[in-house]
């Protein structure tokens, strides 16, 4: 079980090389409107996510009271599908105009993706999603992992969406989600 973690996480760790699309832009600005926030957390203890998974996988982040991977593996539960409640998305849910923006920020130490998806499920990492007791396929193509991934001190831009519901998810820890719903300006 280790060794398929291991080997989903390095995968997983290298993808923050690829080029980000026109929509998600990292650390440039958002188009018109406004610009809200969602923090991408985590609070790794780099010493222990370093020896399991390799070096580089928690960079140090200031936080003392840091989660040891442990702690983390004990977190995945099968029954509500959810991992260790410090990996999350703040806001959960969040409303904006069309033609707002949002700007995802990791708190943290580990490499999150804030993707849209057509729904909730799996993700890219399968012994998460086993730890998790998700099936099925993951929720997008993870070769386009990289197209949405944020270091961290990193941010990603995302603009131009219309107006209804998106759903947003980290495609490596799949419990962290964000609703979000974009409504048409009414003085149109």
């Amino acid at each position: 079980m280790r060794r398929h973690f291991i080997t989903g996480a390095i995968a997983v760790l290298t993808l923050g090389t690829i080029a980000i699309p026109a929509s998600a832009q990292a650390d440039g600005g958002g188009g018109g409107g406004n610009t809200r926030r969602v923090r991408l957390q985590d609070n790794c203890d780099p010493a222990t996510f370093d020896a399991v998974v390799g070096p580089g996988t928690c960079i140090p982040h200031g936080d003392d009271d840091n989660v040891t991977f442990g702690e983390f593996v004990a977190a995945l539960n099968p029954v509500t599908h959810l991992g260790h409640e410090d990996w999350n998305f703040k806001p959960n849910k969040l409303d904006l105009d069309v033609g707002d923006s949002i700007r995802a920020v990791v708190r943290g130490g580990e490499f999150h993706t804030f993707t849209e998806v057509p729904e909730f499920g799996p993700g890219c990492v399968q012994f998460l999603n086993d730890a998790l007791g998700l099936t099925g396929a993951p929720a997008i193509d993870c070769a386009n992992i990289g197209d949405t991934g944020v270091v961290p001190g990193g941010n990603l831009i995302v603009s131009g969406l219309a107006a209804g519901t998106h759903l947003f998810m980290c495609e490596i820890h799949p419990w962290m989600q964000t609703v979000v719903t974009v409504e048409a300006d009414d003085d149109d």
